[in-house]
């Protein structure tokens, strides 16, 4: 797989790991976001009621905010590799790893398992554009179905953005 290429996989997964960070740090700001709308939709004429557009500009400031903690925090050394975040070994090693340990190679298969989560590390900044790329395209509509949808919506979205379809 030429480099580039390598980069774009690897920053779509971290995407994806991303996304989950920052589904879990925009989650208050959604349901507070998701109570407003509540409100708008019961009562538009009240009294500091918020437009759809309003809750959607809401929703994507929350999520930017929990996308830039999730690549401050990730995207610096540890951040994958010593942090709740980090990245397994894929489950077809398994067999493998077991042997290797068996036959004294524990040190290289721990250098690998490293090495997966360093790159993932540096691919942040990729992760960090598509992210910022998905936040922007969002349209009103996007913004509902993430308010209305279940707790991974945002994840899904970013999902679609990244992965298409």
């Amino acid at each position: 797989m030429k480099r580039s290429t390598q980069t774009l996989v690897l920053g779509s997964l971290v995407v994806l790991a991303l996304a989950t960070a920052t589904q879990a740090s925009a989650k208050s700001g959604r349901e507070k976001l998701k109570a407003a709308a509540a409100a708008t939709a019961a009562s538009p004429a009240a009294t500091g009621a918020l437009s759809q557009s309003e809750i959607a500009a809401g929703l994507k400031e929350a999520l930017a905010s929990g996308a830039s903690r999730a690549l401050n925090t990730l995207g610096r050394n540890d951040g994958f590799w010593g942090s709740n975040y980090c990245i397994p070994l894929p489950s077809g090693l398994a067999r493998y790893e077991t042997l290797a340990r068996q036959f004294g190679q524990g040190e290289r298969v721990d250098a690998f398992h490293l090495s997966l989560n360093r790159a993932a590390e540096q691919a942040v900044p990729v992760a960090a554009e598509l992210l910022g790329d998905s936040i922007r395209a969002m349209s009103l509509t996007d913004a509902q179905a993430i308010l209305t949808g279940g707790d991974d919506a945002a994840t899904q979205y970013f999902r679609r953005q990244v992965f298409g379809g």
